[in-house]
């Protein structure tokens, strides 16, 4: 065979195009002991396939296989377990973490002694009291203040009630228009009478 025609050969192998019979041509050409230089990595490659069609595989294998991908099943839900317990630990020590430093509760808190000397004693006695006294003042000023309307609704009120008695005196007045309406009816009927 020429050299064009094996080149050509084994490229309509490599495409997959080649017959049986045109492959065993390649191989015996290849099999031969002294091959040119440029088709020595074919060669190489032939004589790993034919290794590798000799080889073949027991009844064993699937069962390593299987025994593999279940261990790798065990190895994966165990790493699930372990992290879902570690992201746990951590959620714990975050949620701790802040806890401590978000709020006072576990800081150290201001102790307060006693004071001996009774002047002192005193003078923090009227400075805590004068605080407390400020802080009600100003807790008490909206208070005041609805008082404050509260009462002048009230003297409305009461100026209201003195207006509804002097109205009721009125009603005494109202008699007397009575009495004189009637009294104007008598002497109409008097003068009427006067006439005839």
């Amino acid at each position: 065979m020429k050299l064009h025609e094996i080149e050509q050969l084994i490229e309509k192998f490599y495409n997959g195009e080649t017959s049986l019979a045109e492959e065993e041509m390649l191989k015996d050409y290849l099999n031969q002991d002294t091959v040119p230089e440029q088709f020595m990595a074919v060669k190489e490659h032939f004589n790993f396939l034919k290794k590798e069609k000799v080889l073949e595989l027991d009844d064993a294998f699937d069962e390593k296989i299987l025994q593999l991908i279940d261990t790798e099943k065990a190895q994966s839900n165990s790493l699930k377990i372990w992290t879902y317990r570690l992201s746990g630990v951590a959620a714990a020590i975050l949620l701790f973490v802040m806890v401590w430093f978000g709020t006072d509760l576990l800081q150290p808190k201001e102790v307060y002694g006693t004071i001996s000397d009774p002047s002192l004693a005193f003078l923090e006695t009227r400075k805590a009291m004068d605080e407390v006294s400020k802080k009600m003042n100003k807790g008490l000023q909206p208070a005041e203040k609805t008082v404050q309307k509260i009462d002048k609704n009230v003297k409305r009120a009461g100026e209201l009630k003195k207006m509804n008695q002097a109205l009721e005196k009125t009603k005494g007045l109202r008699k007397i228009d009575q009495a004189s309406d009637l009294l104007k009816s008598v002497s109409k009927v008097y003068v009427s009478y006067g006439d005839s």
